[in-house]
Parts: structure tokens; C-alpha cells; sequence
């Protein structure tokens, strides 16, 4: 099957884009499994991440960005400063910015720091990979 991704070949790329059309929750989940040892490779490797948050979203409310980012203690940048904030709250473990803000006055980001990026445009993912970071980008 098609879908039957290696995610695990990715963290050797510069930026991986995944794709689901079929908008399956159950793919979802089975990926999320996956993307747990891209992260502990990430680690390793010292290597920046970029993880959109609509990755998380379709697997329920058991997998919110809160709960991802308390499970590695992610830094959280989000365009919504409303989001920031409610994040914040919940988890003060992840910082929390606005990339309204980190055009602004980008945050200096100790290397191999993962990071979880909520509905983040291609132009903004785009300047972050010329930066170095490794991007999972979930697009549907």
C-alpha cells in the first residue's frame, strides 16, 4: 500500500512533507507511532523539527498539541495568539511564541529542539527549512 510510509528514511532528508487525502484517522494513527521514533531520532541526531499540528489533530482529543508538547517538552509556535496563550496555561514546560513575534525577534533555539508548529503557511515552513530545520509537514 502506498501509505505504508517509512517515516523512519526521513529524518535523513532535509524536510519531508506527508500527504493524506483520504483524510483517515486510522492512517493518522498508525503514522503517529512512527513519528514517536523520528522524534527520539531527531534527538539523537540534533536535528531541528518542524511538526505541523494538523498531524495531531485528527487523531482526538487524547493527542492535542497540549499533549504532545508536555510529552517532549516542546516549544510551541502557533499564529494564534489566543492558542499560545491556552497553551501556555496548560503546559508551562513548552515556551509558547506567536510567529507574528518570531519574525519579529526569532527565539535562540538550543540544536536539537523540536518543534511544533500549529497550521503553519508554506512560506513560513519554507524560510524555517533555509534555517536548517528538519520539517513533518501534514497536509491535507
Amino acid at each position: 500500500m502506498e501509505k505504508e510510509l517509512s517515516l523512519e528514511r526521513t529524518i535523513c532528508k532535509e524536510n519531508f512533507w506527508l500527504q493524506d487525502n483520504s483524510n483517515s484517522t486510522d492512517y493518522l494513527l498508525a503514522q503517529f507511532n512512527s513519528l514517536k521514533s523520528i522524534i527520539a531520532n531527531a534527538i539523537y541526531f540534533k536535528k531541528h523539527i518542524l511538526l505541523d499540528g494538523s498531524l495531531i489533530r485528527g487523531m482526538g482529543k487524547s493527542q492535542t498539541l497540549t499533549d504532545l508538547s508536555e510529552a517532549y517538552q516542546l516549544l510551541v509556535l502557533t499564529f494564534s495568539d489566543k492558542h499560545s496563550k491556552e497553551i501556555k496555561n496548560k503546559n508551562e514546560n513548552s515556551i509558547s511564541i506567536a510567529l507574528s513575534q518570531w519574525n519579529k525577534e526569532p527565539p535562540i533555539i538550543e540544536k536539537g529542539k523540536i518543534i511544533l508548529v500549529d497550521d503553519i503557511p508554506r512560506a513560513e515552513a519554507l524560510k524555517l527549512i533555509n534555517n536548517g530545520y528538519i520539517v513533518i509537514w501534514f497536509v491535507i
